[in-house]
């Protein structure tokens, strides 16, 4: 919640000296009455007085109107640190003893230090996302007190600011389409002289990549063509990130005791990793659902993967209407926590990373899958496509 300016964020609460002083304000009252030494009473009072002044004091102060957050970066991987630092001007009439960043569940706070800085308070945080996703940052959190140190309140400054969780990319060991059990994609590339449009369309097929769209062939023939992988000498790959939520059960002790990442996470962390890793290897990749419906690409215009990272960190399981054939490509990859892909397709490399059970495996290498189970380790899962079961 957003406190606005010139109003507390709590009621203000005496300090340790203000216990001392209250407790010793009502011992004097109390001997004062009970002996009828005035002096004592108006001592009891002056100290109830000043208590009651520190906490008016804390209470009505000025709040801060003015506060300046900035992110070292707005887009970090999950378990790597974002830095945070938030300026603001001192406050009249109290004084700032502490401050922190308020982060949500999934983002930890690994450091804050409080510092003055040419007549400004600034606030150097470091805060580490343990979850994908946009995280929302802030305000600050104040510990204020009056001059006299009787009286302190947490109050709220500043605003909100947003940071987006990416998939960890893991670094992934070549594993060529022959080692993964499929045939080598056609390295000869396309004749010289012939451009896209001298290539042999044919009729679109479920799961071919819009970039084959031959838009001319298709307006010609009134119906959607595709150019020839066969005719086209770029290697493409597809990524298939199935989001169909895991079915769940309940917890046991263990499980409880030490907790396992989520399955969906450690899927999209090893999408962005395969998908990474194979267009540093030359291929255009494209990353889809299981509806073949597109989430991001990594290919020469965007070889790193910026844009379909931010599109990973927000994706959220779902279910949808599964196509009913697997993409063609050079190389495709799918990725799930459950069920088994359809029959697998075409002459390139067809590699299942999944952590559904045993006999959806099975069911998978049936269907001209090579399969490896994937667990907590996306690299160790990426290395056994080399043993992996075999159709």
């Amino acid at each position: 919640m957003r406190e606005r300016p010139g109003r507390a964020a709590a009621i203000p609460r005496p300090t340790r000296r203000g216990v001392a002083l209250a407790v010793l304000a009502g011992a004097a009252l109390a001997a004062g009455g009970l002996a009828g030494r005035i002096e004592l009473v108006f001592a009891g009072l002056s100290a109830a007085a000043l208590l009651l002044l520190s906490a008016l004091v804390v209470l009505l102060a000025p709040r801060p109107r003015e506060a300046r957050r900035a992110l070292a970066r707005d887009r970090v991987p999950v378990g790597s640190a974002a830095r945070i630092r938030t300026t603001l001007r001192p406050l009249a009439a109290v004084d700032v003893r502490d401050a922190v960043e308020e982060t949500p569940p999934g983002v930890d706070l690994a450091e804050a230090r409080l510092e003055s800085e040419e007549g400004r308070l600034a606030l150097d945080a470091r805060v580490v996302p343990r979850a994908r996703g946009r995280h929302r940052i802030g305000p600050l959190r104040l510990l204020v007190e009056d001059p006299l140190g009787l009286a302190r309140a947490r109050i709220r400054a500043g605003g909100i600011a947003e940071l987006v969780a990416t998939p960890a990319v893991i670094d992934l060991d070549d594993v060529s389409a022959v080692e993964a059990g499929g045939e080598s994609p056609d390295p000869r590339p396309a004749r010289r002289g012939q451009g896209a449009d001298d290539l042999i369309p044919r009729p679109y097929a479920p799961g071919d990549t819009m970039r084959r769209v031959h838009w001319r062939a298709s307006a010609r023939h009134g119906a959607l063509m595709v150019r020839d992988e066969e005719s086209d000498g770029a290697r493409s790959a597809v990524v298939v990130l199935d989001l169909t939520p895991a079915p769940t059960s309940a917890p046991d002790a263990a499980s409880l005791l030490s907790p396992s990442p989520d399955p969906m996470d450690v899927a999209v962390s090893a999408v962005a990793s395969v998908a990474v890793h194979l267009g540093s290897r030359g291929f255009s990749v494209e990353v889809v659902d299981q509806a073949l419906q597109p989430i991001g690409r990594v290919d020469e215009a965007d070889p790193r993967g910026a844009g379909l990272l931010d599109a990973l960190a927000l994706v959220e399981p779902r279910a949808l209407a599964a196509s009913a054939a697997s993409p063609e490509a050079d190389v495709v990859v799918d990725v799930r926590t459950t069920g088994a892909p359809p029959p697998a397709r075409g002459r390139g490399a067809r590699i299942l990373l999944s952590s559904a059970s045993d006999d959806d495996l099975e069911r998978a290498a049936a269907r001209g899958w090579r399969v490896a189970e994937l667990r907590d380790d996306v690299a160790a899962a990426w290395r056994a496509v080399r043993g992996g079961r075999r159709p």
